[in-house]
């Protein structure tokens, strides 16, 4: 007997073979499945590469501008006069976007049920920031201070965008989101 033989019908290989042999045919068959199928862009590296005479196109960002136009000033502050607060909801379906309106026929947002975070205890106070502004777009943070006092009523901040919609003498400022922080306030002293 060989040394081979030897080998081959020792234990050790009879007990080791079928997993080698898997192993094998399992790295056989993955080799086969990536050289047969295609890749998942459907090109070849060649296609995908750019040509030489490729420019990429760039979009131009807006520019920001220094102060907020005032109609949006105006339109952010009616919005939370009337649906922040839900009041005079006829108003604000003219301020409103169509991303506020949410598909919202006007007879359903005049029944008070609306994808707009409501506000109650009046107004005292509305210091607002804007995080940007172009002449098309803005963001603004505002802290509404509530007019009444007590656990109920407290001051909270809401994140308000509006854009510019429609061109020449149809334009208009509207709302297109609303949201409110809803930051939990941590205790000064946790343990009490």
């Amino acid at each position: 007997m060989s040394t081979l033989d030897a080998a081959i019908n020792s234990r050790r290989f009879q007990k080791w073979f079928p997993w080698v042999a898997g192993g094998v045919l399992l790295a056989g068959v993955v080799a086969a499945l990536l050289f047969i199928l295609p890749n998942q862009s459907g090109t070849s590296a060649k296609e995908a590469a750019p040509s030489p005479n490729f420019k990429p196109q760039t979009v131009p960002q807006e520019k920001l501008v220094k102060k907020v136009p005032q109609g949006a000033r105006l339109v952010a502050g009616r919005f939370l006069l009337t649906a922040v607060q839900r009041k005079n909801l006829d108003q604000a379906w003219a301020l409103a976007g169509p991303d506020v309106r949410a598909g919202m026929s006007r007879k359903e947002w005049l029944t008070g049920n609306i994808a707009v975070p409501v506000f109650f205890g009046g107004i005292k106070d509305a210091p607002m920031k804007v995080d940007y502004a172009t002449k098309k777009s803005a963001l603004l943070q505002v802290l509404l201070e509530p007019a009444q006092q007590g656990k109920n009523f407290k001051p909270g901040t809401f994140y308000i965008k509006v854009d510019k919609v429609g061109a020449g003498k149809t334009a208009h400022w509207v709302v297109n989101e609303v949201q409110q922080d809803v930051a939990i306030p941590i205790p000064a002293n946790p343990n009490n």
